[in-house]
């Protein structure tokens, strides 16, 4: 996948962040584990350059790179962002 970041699998459930594209994809993976169908693409306007990704409670969790960011202040440097369902 064109982008693809940070990946995040809960049981068959896959997250891909697509950093460039400031969007989850998140897809079901089949019981052989050799395909995955497309369920939903997520995009968020807090996204600032997302790249790794967790899930936690059953919703997509997206650090935010924030290069733009003051990088010599932690707290500003990176966050994160709990997605919809």
């Amino acid at each position: 996948m064109a982008s693809g970041d940070g990946l995040a699998v809960l049981g068959r459930t896959l997250c891909v962040v697509r950093n460039r594209d400031y969007a989850v994809v998140v897809f079901v993976i089949g019981a052989d584990g050799r395909r995955a169908r497309f369920v939903k693409r997520i995009a968020d306007p807090r996204f600032d350059e997302p790249t790794a990704a967790a899930v936690h409670g059953g919703r997509p969790r997206v650090v935010n790179a924030a290069f733009d960011a003051d990088w010599p202040d932690p707290a500003t440097a990176s966050g994160v962002v709990s997605c919809p369902s």
